[in-house]
């Protein structure tokens, strides 16, 4: 593998991996700041405050389908029905104890330090109108990532997968030599 995707969670394992084996991965791009807060703060959005992370786990573990729809509420540019129907699709094949434990590494996983080591061979992809990670988080991570590329494109990759491909193909051209 050349250039890994990460998203979400992902993110932290493409970019291990790219640290620790770059003869596998040699690019990583990633969209939300997956990464955890950059610094010893809450950052701006739904995902860069402890006290809504901690509500949503406990909402998920009282009512796992609200949990689900309120985890991905603005994450389809205000597409409620197609929110709610990704809700229940993952509602159906996702157990809710896998669920609670994905939320809680996720939530503990902070890759930023090992992020910061691959240097120029990180992109970060950014979209607007996700509450959850809303562009001035990226801001923060822009600020704890130097080096790293920054891309902003209007809607994330599950909704508009042509608005990243080109990213993708343009970020492989320096891993194919």
């Amino acid at each position: 593998m050349e250039v890994a995707l990460g998203l979400g969670d992902g993110a932290h394992r493409a970019i291990r991996i790219a640290d620790a084996r770059p003869d596998l991965v040699d690019r990583v791009v990633f969209t939300s700041t997956a990464l955890g807060r950059p610094g010893e703060v809450d950052a701006p959005g739904f995902s860069g405050s402890t006290e809504v992370l901690y509500a949503l786990m406990g909402l998920m573990r009282r009512d796992y389908r609200s949990g689900l729809r309120q985890m991905l509420s603005g994450s389809a540019g205000g597409d409620e029905d197609f929110e709610r129907d990704r809700a229940e699709a993952l509602g159906e094949i996702v157990p809710q104890e896998a669920a609670i434990g994905y939320l809680e590494a996720w939530i503990a996983g902070g890759s930023v330090d090992v992020a910061r080591r691959l240097g120029d061979r990180l992109t970060v992809l950014a979209y607007p109108g996700n509450a959850w990670f809303p562009l001035e988080m990226y801001e923060s991570l822009r600020d704890a990532l130097t080096t790293a590329c920054f891309e902003v494109v209007d809607d994330g990759p599950m909704t508009r997968p042509e608005l990243t491909a080109p990213i993708l193909l343009r970020v492989s051209e320096p891993a194919k030599g």
